[in-house]
């Protein structure tokens, strides 16, 4: 049970990842939208953005679970790729964060 956990927030971390992309590209502050969220008392478990993942096991067990399904099982690994891109997601994370903190630190120079 504990690879579903983590496939399931390796999965979760992505879909974070991407609804924040999608909102800075769209113009909107996803911050300030989550915080003003949690205003409400019955919405205080939102996730919230982080720079990665963090830890090793949620990057490897999910592809520990494809590699034995098709290893023990003989089950197509192409089948289960789900976490697979969530992990390819996941991994895009840091690299944006610091593309975020270099386009930041840019601009005060210009000022």
């Amino acid at each position: 049970m504990k690879l579903s956990e983590n496939q399931y927030r390796a999965s979760m971390f992505a879909n974070l990842f991407e609804m924040y992309l999608a909102a800075e590209r769209a113009g909107v502050n996803a911050v300030n939208v989550v915080q003003a969220i949690h205003d409400r008392p019955t919405h205080d478990n939102i996730l919230k953005r982080g720079p990665g993942i963090g830890g090793y096991c949620l990057t490897k067990d999910g592809l520990l679970m494809v590699w034995a399904l098709a290893e023990f099982f003989g089950m197509n690994k192409d089948e289960f790729n789900l976490v697979a891109r969530a992990i390819i997601l996941n991994d895009m994370s840091p690299l944006h964060m610091i593309r975020l903190a270099s386009e930041a630190l840019s601009s005060l120079g210009e000022n």
